[in-house]
């Protein structure tokens, strides 16, 4: 286990603020966030790092949920609906932002609690 999955799992849940995460690797991450493969950088279309079958996509793109959001999430099937419904439009870019907060828990803590709170910062993190 990573060193950033020990640090998403000792967050509190995104959904309900749960201590106990469980670290969900986000299904779609836009490509835009996803680093072409080496040696196909330079083609018509490029080659990207991510999800292949039966794969995981990065551990950067990884949010806390505690056990029973975690099902939820995948039992409803729809990770972008899941996801909206919590005010979050833009998972891999939040996902992102952790991933640039690992191991400072109390400024990931405050990310997440204005996250949940509605509030979105307007400096760069």
């Amino acid at each position: 286990m990573t060193k950033h999955l020990e640090f998403i799992r000792s967050l509190p849940c995104l959904c309900c603020g749960r201590l106990g995460a469980e670290a969900h690797h986000l299904l779609r991450v836009p490509q835009e966030y996803l680093e072409p493969k080496k040696g196909y950088e330079n083609l018509l279309i490029p080659k990207y790092n991510g999800r292949g079958l039966a794969m995981k996509n990065p551990d950067a793109f990884a949010l806390p949920l505690c056990h029973k959001c975690h099902m939820n999430l995948h039992n409803d099937g729809n990770e972008k609906a899941f996801f909206e419904y919590l005010g979050l439009s833009n998972p891999a870019k939040f996902a992102l932002d952790i991933f640039k907060l690992s191991g400072q828990y109390e400024k990931a803590l405050d990310l997440i609690r204005w996250q949940r709170l509605g509030y979105v910062p307007r400096r760069k993190i």
